[in-house]
């Protein structure tokens, strides 16, 4: 009989891989549900005065911390307040608000002192404290107050000092109630004065020797003791000189040039210190020989006791350039005067400051008018020059003048209206120039004038050569006008104008009539013929 074999069915990897991975992403995605659902930030607790803490701290594990931001506006949280703030923050497209809560647990730092006070003072909690530090307002109060100030005494003192928030400090001071100081401090460069030292008015400043008072003043930094008897007690009093006052530094810009080099000491206009020991050095780095620079320069001065005091100016480096010469204005002299051509001249060097210079005076002639000019030169150490001249005026006197209108005079006819042509020819025509004190050589040698000189050489002329002549000119409510009259024979007077222009558009002796019709031209103009013979 045989046996019916039972038949077993295999499963597939395939299989068995397709399930595994079914199962997986169920997994994966309830991990991704419930993560979803887990917060993405915490609250946080700091102390107060600390900064904003960074925004990765409020993150937890299931926020991408790369892609944090901060919703709330920063100005709403005081950091320097105790408090609780609401802080919301962003991650990709999802906010959430947590807390951000300012503590406050930190006692405040305090630093007191002993106190010794004289007979009769009145004392304060503060008196007892060099500093209280802390975030938030304080208050102070004795725990074990002083006794009263009417009597020496000493004992124990017991201050609290307590925040805002209730953190409390306690600390131990000494109180003091003495005829003198127990201890005193005074800066190095002070005289020490018994006064100093005393605290109760009725003791006497002799009892402090004067000699032990000048001993501390004048012995330097450090640690002394002082000692004097009033009554049955013996005190000491312990000074401690100090110095911690920085040197006094001033400074001034400093001007180099080429390759000129300098150091901290050149800057310095003054230095003083109570030592008398400061020294001082350049912080800077200087470019010395960059012609054009200016250069900020910090110059730092210690003392003995380490004091440090900085001050700023600045160097130039500068082109070595010609000296200036300055003072050379004009001089004027009469003829033979011996004039002092130093007088007021000033030669100036930028690097080498006054120095010395020439004076080429071959040119002037001092017994003959002219204009004449002087050479200066001036030459620093570098071999820069500089020249410049000067104009010498040699004035002209009355020798000069008649010297002159005899030259003249031979160069022009007899006749009047030949003077008067070559007058008109000669002096130009310029109205301001009105010839100073002699107009007739001032025209002649110059060539130019106005009326008044031009009228002045015409009327020289014209007596030179022989003829009886006068100066005339308008009334005064009219502008200014000057001219001669000439006698051209005897009784015979004749109106002569040598300004060129308007005023002269007739060169031949005039009448009265003929001169008023030129003077009519531009604007009516008479003359007092009360004055001046009558030209008919």
């Amino acid at each position: 009989m045989s046996r019916r074999r039972k038949r077993v069915r295999k499963l597939r990897p395939t299989f068995l891989l397709t399930v595994a991975a079914f199962v997986g992403l169920l997994a994966f995605a309830g991990w991704q549900i419930w993560r979803a659902t887990q917060p993405r930030f915490l609250d946080l607790m700091i102390e107060l005065g600390q900064p904003m803490p960074e925004l990765s701290k409020f993150a937890t594990e299931y926020v991408d911390k790369n892609s944090l931001e901060l919703v709330t506006d920063p100005s709403q949280i005081k950091l320097d307040q105790v408090g609780v703030y609401s802080v919301t923050l962003r991650a990709g497209n999802r906010e959430e608000t947590v807390t951000l809560t300012v503590r406050d647990t930190t006692a405040p730092s305090v630093q007191a002192q002993d106190l010794t006070v004289g007979p009769g003072t009145e004392v304060t909690v503060e008196d007892f404290l060099f500093s209280v530090e802390d975030l938030s307002e304080t208050e102070v109060s004795f725990v074990t107050p002083p006794p009263a100030t009417d009597t020496y005494t000493q004992s124990p003192v017991q201050i609290l000092v307590r925040d805002a928030s209730g953190n409390e400090t306690v600390v131990d001071c000494m109180f003091r109630c003495s005829w003198m100081k127990s201890s005193y401090i005074l800066e190095f460069g002070r005289l020490l004065t018994a006064e100093e030292l005393l605290l109760d008015p009725a003791v006497d400043p002799a009892v402090l020797d004067p000699a032990a008072l000048s001993h501390i003043s004048w012995n330097g930094v450090g640690t002394y003791e002082i000692g004097a008897d009033w009554g049955e007690e013996s005190l000491i009093c312990t000074v401690a000189v100090v110095d911690t006052t920085a040197p006094a530094l001033e400074l001034q810009p400093l001007v180099l040039f080429g390759d000129q080099t300098a150091v901290a000491e050149d800057f310095i206009v003054s230095l003083t210190d109570a030592s008398g020991t400061a020294t001082a050095k350049l912080l800077t780095t200087l470019a010395f020989g960059e012609v054009g620079s200016v250069q900020e320069v910090t110059i730092e001065a210690t003392d003995a006791s380490g004091n440090v005091t900085t001050a700023q100016t600045t160097l130039t480096i500068s082109e070595d350039k010609a000296p200036q010469i300055t003072g050379l204005t004009d001089i004027v002299l009469s003829k033979y005067m011996t004039p002092d051509y130093t007088a007021g001249v000033v030669a100036v060097d930028d690097k080498d400051g006054e120095i010395t210079f020439r004076v080429d005076d071959s040119k002037v002639q001092l017994k003959k008018a002219g204009t004449y000019f002087v050479t200066y030169t001036a030459v620093d150490s570098a071999g820069n020059e500089t020249s410049l001249k000067r104009r010498v005026v040699v004035e002209n006197d009355v020798t000069d003048t008649e010297l002159l209108v005899a030259d003249m005079a031979a160069k022009c006819g007899d006749d009047p209206k030949s003077i008067t042509d070559f007058v008109r020819n000669m002096i130009r025509y310029s109205s301001s120039d009105w010839g100073g004190d002699d107009p007739v050589y001032s025209g002649f040698t110059k060539g130019s004038g106005n009326c008044m000189v031009s009228a002045s050489c015409l009327l020289a002329l014209l007596e030179f050569k022989g003829y009886n002549a006068q100066l005339i000119w308008v009334k005064e409510e009219f502008e200014p006008h000057y001219w001669v009259i000439v006698e051209m024979e005897p009784g015979v007077w004749r109106h002569v104008d040598a300004t060129r222009g308007v005023h002269a558009r007739h060169s031949f002796p005039m009448t009265d009539a003929q001169r008023l019709e030129t003077l009519f031209y531009l604007v009516q103009r008479y003359w007092d013929t009360a004055k001046w013979p009558a030209c008919v």
